[in-house]
């Protein structure tokens, strides 16, 4: 008997590699960033308390977020049906996270001034809304595709 999660898709073998490969980057590029930050070579949000207290409650959430992606990946590249789940699930996260971050830095004025921090957040936060929408869209096709 097969199960939800070993069910292969109803198309060709290995037919999502490409959404596999992007899954894969998003964990990575999760994993970079926190790197980056604990090293201190990326400094946004270290120095001014409110902003450090809140990039502390991220890691443990982008590391969940990050094995999602990473599951997905797997599961995207080997046709079974868990990867467009995960997919699913991993750019809700992202949404989610994308939207508490707009939210959290417009109140906080990082924007206004768009000084280097301030831009780079903004880029990371357009990606993340804009990547998990798109994530949203496919992974429903994806679903549509399948049944």
């Amino acid at each position: 008997m097969t199960t939800f999660l070993q069910a292969p898709v109803r198309s060709a073998a290995r037919p999502h590699r490409g959404i596999a490969w992007i899954a894969f980057t998003g964990s990575a590029l999760l994993a970079l960033f926190w790197g980056l930050y604990f090293s201190g070579l990326l400094e946004f949000g270290q120095t001014e308390t409110v902003l450090a207290e809140y990039e502390a409650a991220f890691p443990i959430a982008d590391a969940v977020l990050a094995a999602i992606l990473f599951t997905a990946g797997i599961g995207l590249w080997n046709g079974r049906r868990f990867g467009r789940f995960c997919l699913n699930s991993g750019a809700s996260m992202t949404l989610y996270l994308g939207i508490l971050d707009v939210t959290f830095y417009t109140r906080q004025g990082t924007y206004s001034s768009l000084g280097s921090g301030g831009v780079v957040e903004l880029v990371i936060n357009f990606l993340c809304i804009v990547g998990a929408l798109v994530a949203l869209a496919t992974s429903w096709k994806l679903e549509k595709e399948s049944s």
